[in-house]
C-alpha cells in the first residue's frame, strides 16, 4: 500500500489516534492503513511512544479491549431493564395530552386523563417490551458459558459414534 501522505509530518491527533488503535488491539498495518500512512510511520510513531506490536502485548490489549466492552454491555443491559421499568409504570400513571387547535393562531390544548389511552398503553408495552428484550439479549450475550459449544461437540460425537457403531454392527451381521 504506498501512502497517501507521504513527507507530512504526523499531527498531535494522528498520534493519539495511533495511540488509541494500538490500545485496540491493531495490527500496525491495520493503522496504516486505516490513517492512510506508511507501515513504517506507524512503525516509528509508536516506536517513539513506547508501544509495540508484540502478540503478547497485543493479545493483553484485545482482552482489555473485551472486557471493557463486556462492562460498557453490563451498564447499557442494566439502563435497558431501568427503561423498561419507567415505560410499564405508565401504564397506570396519570397522563398529559396536547394537541394544537385553531388555524392561523394555533393555540394549544393541555389536558389530564387517569391513564393513558388503549393506543399508547399499547405503545407503552410495546416499548417495554423492546427494552425488557434489549437487557435479556446483552445479559445472555455475556453469559453464554460455552454450553451450546459443548452441546454441539457432544451432539456430533454421538452422531459419529452412532455411525460407527451402525457400520461395525453391519460388518459383523447384527
Amino acid at each position: 500500500m504506498r501512502a497517501r501522505r507521504a513527507g507530512v509530518p504526523v499531527s498531535d491527533e494522528e498520534r493519539d489516534q495511533i495511540r488509541d488503535l494500538h490500545g485496540q488491539g491493531l495490527s500496525c498495518n491495520a493503522i496504516a492503513k486505516q490513517l492512510r500512512r506508511s507501515r513504517s510511520t506507524i512503525s516509528v510513531q509508536c516506536g517513539q511512544m513506547g508501544l509495540s506490536f508484540s502478540r503478547a502485548e497485543t493479545a493483553e490489549a484485545v482482552r482489555a479491549h473485551v472486557t471493557d466492552a463486556k462492562a460498557r454491555r453490563a451498564v447499557l443491559a442494566d439502563n435497558y431493564l431501568s427503561d423498561a421499568e419507567k415505560l410499564r409504570e405508565q401504564l397506570w400513571a396519570r397522563a398529559e395530552y396536547k394537541a394544537p387547535v385553531g388555524g392561523m393562531e394555533p393555540t394549544v390544548l393541555s389536558w389530564h386523563q387517569e391513564e393513558p389511552t388503549f393506543q399508547d398503553k399499547e405503545r407503552l408495552v410495546r416499548a417495554s417490551g423492546l427494552a425488557a428484550d434489549k437487557h435479556m439479549k446483552l445479559s445472555q450475550f455475556d453469559s453464554d458459558s460455552g454450553a451450546e459449544h459443548a452441546r454441539s461437540m457432544i451432539g456430533k460425537l454421538y452422531e459419529g459414534l452412532l455411525r460407527a457403531v451402525g457400520t461395525d454392527a453391519a460388518q459383523d451381521g447384527g
